[in-house]
């Protein structure tokens, strides 16, 4: 499995900071790309989905705002991972999954949300999702002064990128069950893979 890259893309790192001392500091952020080797045949694209609900409205005090928000699936796909976001105002947060004729199944639990311990978690068993599937997100926000976190409890709190707004989505990777690549990798520049490229091309 891989991720796509688009040829003629920017790749973009966004990456949040949120400065509690004023002072100037130096930036270590790093990331590393693997390319898929020759060797390496891609079967599958590695996909990810957000749950999200950008319309957050925590009322000044709150010390329990809930908010929700759905994604269905159009198609047959299998589960990974799952993760979930909120700021300093997060308290719970959580992704359910509802397939056709069945039962809501819990897909990742976070009773008590940390601003500072954000994991992706990987999944022990994949999770086999047909379409139709319903996700549901559901997350609790506390704007209250019993939050110890909480930046201003006296203000009205909505969707925003700075640390001190909030957010609230939960995600999973995935991967199309009827999807087979069988893509062989090659080496960019490689004369050999170049030429036969151009031998078979259809354009």
């Amino acid at each position: 499995m891989a991720n796509k890259i688009s040829a003629g893309h920017d790749l973009i790192l966004q990456v949040h900071y949120h400065n509690v001392t004023g002072a100037d500091t130096v930036d270590l952020t790093t990331f590393a790309l693997h390319l898929a080797q020759p060797e390496e045949t891609v079967m599958k694209e590695i996909r990810g989905q957000l749950v999200v609900q950008p319309n957050l409205n925590i009322k000044a005090g709150d010390p329990n705002s809930k908010h929700e928000a759905t994604f269905t699936t159009r198609k047959d796909i299998t589960l990974y991972s799952a993760g979930v976001h909120m700021h300093y105002r997060g308290k719970d947060m959580g992704m359910w999954a509802w397939k056709p004729g069945g039962e809501e199944e819990t897909i990742l639990w976070v009773p008590n949300y940390d601003f500072n311990w954000q994991l992706t978690y990987e999944f022990a068993e994949e999770y086999h999702a047909p379409a139709g599937t319903v996700f549901t997100m559901r997350s609790t926000h506390d704007n209250s002064e019993g939050n110890p976190f909480n930046p201003d409890p006296t203000v009205d709190v909505h969707w925003g990128l700075a640390t001190s707004d909030e957010m609230a989505f939960s995600g999973y990777s995935y991967t199309i069950d009827d999807e087979a690549l069988n893509i062989e990798p090659r080496i960019p520049g490689d004369p050999e893979a170049d030429a036969a490229i151009r031998t078979t091309s259809d354009d």
